[in-house]
């Protein structure tokens, strides 16, 4: 008899097939999911740019990480870095129009993934899912940018 899988064991499989799945879909693009999720932040940035150190705290990683993925994103022409002209400490990573293209050219994409992931629930069951993920996730001290729900 198998025994039977703790959620959190369940939710990191889960985890771990969307990401493999979701970085076979981005290869083709040169891109992984980390700095596709990059790019899409900075899509909804206004002006399409943030200071280096806001992403860092967006995404939980160190500077020596994320200075390392914006210069890779940077050498295939998916972002511009530039040093703040009212702060010269400030470093901003601002969108071009390549990456602009290549989040509009995923995003569809993405949203037909997360359809299929879905696509065994209901619509109800789907909410449900949803509102209970982000109920766990809140516990653990998770948080969505201005307390709001993507």
């Amino acid at each position: 008899m198998e025994r039977e899988l703790y959620c959190g064991e369940l939710i990191k499989r889960l985890n771990d097939t969307i990401k493999k799945e979701a970085n076979n879909d981005l290869q083709k693009h040169g891109v992984t999911v980390v700095q596709i999720k990059v790019l899409i932040k900075l899509d909804h940035a206004e002006e399409n740019t943030l200071p280096l150190k806001e992403l860092e705290r967006y995404f939980d990683v160190s500077q020596a990480t994320m200075a390392g993925v914006i210069v890779r994103l940077e050498r295939a022409g998916l972002v511009e870095a530039r040093t703040s002209e009212r702060d010269r400490r400030v470093k901003l990573v601002r969108l071009s129009e390549a990456g602009r293209s290549l989040c509009l050219s995923t995003r569809s994409n993405m949203i037909k993934n997360e359809e299929k992931l879905f696509s065994c629930l209901t619509q109800e069951e789907h909410t449900q899912l949803r509102a209970l993920l982000y109920k766990v996730y809140d516990s653990v001290g998770g948080h969505c940018e201005g307390g709001e729900r993507p």
